[in-house]
């Protein structure tokens, strides 16, 4: 993982065989938070990869263990995007596809149990496309993920303009959750 302070950009490289059904497998940079959060970023998937349906993507994810709940903007490697999540621990997942291929910024927004998903074409302003309802446990892991959707290959995306914020109406910490425990950040290689 590569990071421009300057661009808040991260160039990310993965492997991994996909992040879908019931076991996921990628490359993940993460920060833990609780509350109402948003990550927003420009996404660029490299032209030359090898799998037509490698994955650059915004997350959020209830823990690093492979079957996680999760939800998740998904960029492939054609272009195309897609809205994932799991519901619960253990369980299949589902998504909803957009074949629209020019887009350039994503916004995955978690108000409450809410997760919506708002996307711009280079220099206009966001619209909400779409939203599901996952019911997480605070902390949750947000950030960046990286899928080769082939575990013998390794393949790099690029996360420009990044930010991750709270929207407000932040639940007070448990007792049991320390400062330093909810605002944990690192990387991770789910399988």
């Amino acid at each position: 993982m590569e990071f421009v302070a300057d661009k808040h950009k991260y160039t990310v490289t993965g492997g991994g065989g996909d992040i879908y059904g019931k076991l996921d497998s990628f490359h993940y940079v993460w920060r833990k938070m609780s509350g109402n959060t948003a990550i927003k970023a420009d996404i660029h998937v490299s032209k030359t990869g090898k799998e037509q349906n490698r994955k650059a993507c915004l997350m959020f994810r209830s823990s690093l263990e492979p079957d996680a709940a999760f939800v998740d903007l998904a960029v492939h490697g054609d272009g195309t995007f897609a809205l994932q999540w799991r519901e619960k621990t253990g369980e299949s997942s589902s998504q909803t596809h957009v074949t629209t291929k020019d887009i350039t910024t994503f916004e995955l927004d978690r108000v409450g149990n809410m997760i919506t998903l708002s996307v711009a074409k280079k220099n206009e302003p966001l619209k909400t496309i779409g939203s599901t309802i996952v019911a997480f446990k605070d902390p949750v892991y947000v950030g960046l993920a990286v899928c080769a959707h082939n575990s013998a290959l390794l393949e790099t995306a690029e996360f420009s303009n990044v930010s991750l914020k709270h929207l407000g109406g932040q639940p007070k910490p448990s007792p049991s959750q320390s400062a330093s425990k909810s605002n944990a950040t690192g990387t991770s290689s789910i399988h």
